[in-house]
């Protein structure tokens, strides 16, 4: 896809892998030879969200882009590796301060119903 219109609109968030393989579209079926009765493009693509301008600050980065040699369409399948930062939330401390926060606010609630009457 070419970058300009990852840049804008409801993709502008979106980024692609580096190609470093050959278009993967249009074979001839059960070979590796282009059939040059079309152009050869790349019409499979693996788009990821990128909100970061650096890839280490984005919660997806992506490892590994490439076409898979299958004989078997007229298309070579494309893959991609990705490397997923996942937050880990320990349940008990949350739930520790949610009951923290709840005990603060019932009690100022409380206050707030004696100063009213």
């Amino acid at each position: 896809m070419r970058e300009p219109k990852l840049k804008k609109g409801v993709l502008r968030h979106y980024k692609e892998g580096t190609m470093t393989f050959r278009p993967t579209y249009k074979f001839i079926v059960k070979t590796n030879e282009y059939d040059w009765n079309r152009f050869p493009s790349y019409t499979d693509r693996i788009l990821f969200e990128s909100v970061h301008p650096l890839p280490q600050q984005n919660p997806l980065m992506n490892v590994y882009y490439g076409s898979v040699d299958y004989e078997l369409s007229d298309h070579k399948p494309i893959t991609g590796l990705f490397e997923a930062k996942i937050k880990v939330v320990d349940q008990v401390k949350k739930q520790e301060l949610i009951d923290k926060i709840k005990e603060q606010y019932e009690g100022k609630s409380e206050e707030t119903d004696k100063r009213k009457q």
